[in-house]
């Protein structure tokens, strides 16, 4: 074998096998870096996810990692964001910029006929999902009223959702007034009973759904 055979196999052999991939995770809007975000790698060949935490400068780093299709997820208390990337053996794919959208949350009260505050009555922040190609109202988030018939719903993404009271079924009260914490003034309208049991109360008061308020939930955001 001549010397340029022998130059070649070495650089075969010196091939990485395995890829990396690295980058900062950043506050939307900023370049402020988010701090113990917890990052995960899911995906390639492997069976369980590989998982990291940012520092303070907000960068993480995959090494050694089998080629493929990667989901990267993100994830820290009130974020969570994720993205797709792919590399190939001996790639090292790098500066990936990964930009956190903080979540928001509504908060209000829950009151019964008497204006008197009611305690754990089922609170949900509900959104519409398209599963199959139609359209279904799912509930994103669940609260119960405490003691003094508040709730709160946290770490929603951004977007448009609409609010329900879940009365309990086998009570005599009436649901007559549910509060969503709003920039606008909660309204007012009878729960609905089937049989037994008490129906879903929508704000601004209906126990029709076509008649629910939406409520836009912006980044951030902290209605209540």
């Amino acid at each position: 074998m001549n010397l340029l055979g022998i130059f070649a196999l070495a650089l075969f052999v010196q091939q990485p096998r395995t890829a990396s991939i690295a980058g900062t995770v950043v506050q939307v809007g900023t370049s402020q870096p988010v701090v113990r975000a917890v990052v995960e790698m899911r995906g390639g060949s492997a069976r369980e996810p590989v998982v990291m935490t940012t520092g303070n400068d907000g960068k993480f780093e995959f090494r050694n990692l089998p080629a493929g299709r990667y989901q990267i997820k993100v994830s820290r208390a009130g974020y969570q964001e994720s993205r797709p990337v792919s590399v190939d053996t001996g790639q090292f794919v790098k500066d990936i910029r990964v930009v956190m959208v903080p979540y928001g949350a509504i908060s209000g009260r829950v009151y019964d006929a008497n204006g008197d505050p009611m305690a754990q009555i089922t609170v949900q922040a509900l959104k519409y999902v398209y599963a199959e190609g139609a359209p279904m109202l799912t509930a994103m988030r669940t609260d119960q009223t405490d003691d003094r018939g508040e709730y709160r719903l946290f770490w929603l993404p951004p977007g448009t959702y609409y609010v329900t009271a879940l009365p309990l079924g086998t009570s005599d009260v009436v649901v007559k007034m549910f509060e969503a914490a709003t920039p606008h003034a909660a309204g007012r309208g009878p729960a609905t009973k089937t049989g037994e049991a008490y129906a879903a109360v929508y704000y601004p008061g209906t126990a029709d759904i076509q008649g629910a308020a939406p409520l836009e939930v912006r980044p951030g955001a902290d209605f209540g």
